[in-house]
């Protein structure tokens, strides 16, 4: 019909000009052009020269990548801690429940009786302690779920873990059940990549390699789990262990880690997969962590990059500082620049470490077809010492938590280095590893160590 915008193909798109009028010789109504960004942008009173917001910086994708090879939590056990049973997703129950301050809602074990029974085990369940296993117990009255002890009759304490990123929480728990016997545990390990699920073989490796010395299974889990350069030794550690872990997975070894490893609920898909990334971390692979490591900190840090030092410390400043306090400065502006997180011994960190070798799908440009992309699509600015270095036993937390001066007496690396000796000592042994008691010589200078 005349007059409409947007009508027959013979008018006007100008309120129909070109066309017939309506009756009674009234012009129809012009409806305002829509403008588009550049003309909106015209009219506007900034400079439009002025680079965009995200020339200047990243949004944090670019930095936090792709592929998360690290936990940003502390280690939990998921069968006893109560934290983990008032979070919700572990061992101890099935919903994600809620964290909720101790002094307003403590966390009492949750009866299986009738609703008499509890309100006769009322009181007093605030001053009794509970030995037995935690599972979340649903509650119609509250909408909070509460821990109740696990039923009993069951051969196994089964554990889902999903999109764990390492095995922080398997290390806790495991130790922590170590000299007690009782029921067994299992674990599920579900992730999204397939090079986390690899370095989980290499760290269960680690873990149980009696034939190497506690401390010395200790730096080499540590240097491989969070360093981008890694020592000499460590990488012909990798390069040795890589041709078993193949075999492991390819389902043609009686090696050792075959009797706490179960493969059988991957594809062949996966597994041939899982092979391919294990490849990739023979020595002879090409793999150049460093200029890798670059690219992603220029993407991320944009025209800021020759002052990111002064964003480090911004970040530091902001988001670690108040929450993690232990984590030393100098050695978190150490794993922004160069990814060398832990630092044992005096050693050289030269060597890429390939475990850290990933893909991403990517489009290539001059095709437009997508395409896999293999580098390093690691974190670079949360660094890994959460999971091991920010919290410990609460009998040992008083000293090596101590503060002297405004300064923590010890670091994140101290911390991570004693948890993993506590984890791994229990674990052969059974029995827990503390600190000794506190002698006045540490406390005259030169200081003694604990």
């Amino acid at each position: 019909s005349p007059g409409v915008v947007g009508g027959s193909s013979g008018q006007s798109r100008r309120g129909g000009e070109g066309g017939p009028r309506p009756k009674g010789g009234a012009r129809p109504r012009v409806a305002p052009r829509r403008q588009g960004p550049s003309a909106m942008a015209a009219g506007l009173s900034f400079d439009q020269t002025m680079p965009r917001p995200q020339d200047y910086a990243s949004d944090g994708t670019d930095a936090i990548g792709f592929v998360q090879f690290w936990g940003n939590s502390p280690s939990l056990d998921l069968v006893e801690d109560q934290q983990a049973a008032a979070i919700g997703p572990a061992a101890v129950g099935t919903s994600a429940g809620q964290q909720f301050d101790k002094d307003s809602k403590p966390i009492k074990p949750a009866t299986r009786g009738s609703a008499d029974e509890k309100d006769e085990k009322q009181e007093g369940d605030d001053d009794e302690e509970d030995d037995a296993d935690y599972v979340v117990v649903e509650d119609t009255e509250d909408p909070d779920p509460e821990p109740g002890p696990l039923p009993e009759g069951d051969e196994f304490i089964n554990v889902l873990v999903t999109a764990g990123a390492d095995l922080r929480h398997v290390a806790k728990t495991v130790a922590r059940r170590g000299g007690k016997g009782g029921r067994k545990l299992r674990f599920f390990l579900h992730e999204q990549h397939h090079e986390v699920l690899a370095r989980h073989l290499l760290f269960l490796q680690i873990m149980n390699n009696k034939a190497l010395p506690v401390r010395e299974r200790m730096e080499t889990f540590l240097s491989l789990y969070g360093n981008t350069l890694i020592r000499e030794k460590d990488l012909e550690y990798l390069h040795e262990i890589t041709a078993e872990l193949i075999e492991l997975v390819t389902d043609n070894s009686a090696h050792p880690l075959t009797r706490v490893v179960d493969l059988s609920h991957l594809k062949f898909k996966d597994r041939d997969m899982l092979q391919d990334v294990l490849k990739g971390w023979f020595k002879d692979v090409p793999f150049d962590v460093e200029k890798l490591r670059e690219q992603r900190a220029r993407g991320y840090y944009r025209e800021r990059y020759d002052y990111r030092k002064n964003l480090m410390d911004l970040n530091y400043q902001q988001h670690i500082k108040d929450r993690a306090g232990i984590i030393n400065w100098f050695h978190y502006k150490e794993f922004c620049f160069t990814g060398v997180a832990f630092e044992t011994r005096i050693a050289s960190y030269g060597c890429p470490n390939r475990t850290l070798a990933s893909y991403t799908e990517a489009k290539d440009r001059s095709k437009g077809t997508t395409v896999q992309v293999r580098g390093f699509w690691g974190d670079i600015i949360n660094s890994p010492y959460h999971a091991f270095g920010t919290t410990t036993d609460p009998v040992d937390k008083a000293r090596l938590f101590k503060i002297s001066g405004s300064m923590y007496k010890h670091t994140e690396t101290d911390i991570s280095e004693f948890n993993l000796l506590a984890y791994f000592s229990q674990m052969e042994t059974g029995e827990p590893m503390h600190l000794p008691p506190e002698t006045p010589e540490e406390h005259v200078f030169p200081y003694a160590s604990p």
